[in-house]
């Protein structure tokens, strides 16, 4: 069974502060505990890369845009539209925005 987690304070991030907002209350399904990664973010504005050292979640891009959808349709239209994050399959919460739900 996948772990879930739900968004409790607004992601950090270059997305516009109206779209981050529409991530808190929602919950996603995480296919493993939060990573530590040492990894290069594109950011999904500016394009700028940035090299970070964090615990995140890891979502499948899709079903995350997709619950996103059910809760505010135009902020997942501007993911869909945002064409730097078109290569990845995942999208990165950082794990203080997140709390795990217990089924």
């Amino acid at each position: 069974m996948a772990m879930k987690i739900k968004i409790v304070a607004v992601p950090p991030g270059e997305a516009p502060e109206w779209v981050r907002e529409e991530w808190v209350g929602l919950v996603l399904p995480v296919d493993e505990t939060p990573i530590t990664t040492f990894c290069t973010v594109i950011e999904v504005v500016s394009g700028k890369r940035a090299n970070l050292d964090i615990e995140v979640y890891r979502i499948k891009k899709e079903e995350a845009i997709g619950i996103l959808g059910k809760n505010s349709p135009e902020a997942a239209d501007w993911w869909k539209r945002n064409r730097i994050i078109a290569d990845s399959d995942w999208l990165l919460f950082a794990q203080g925005v997140c709390e795990i739900v217990e089924d």
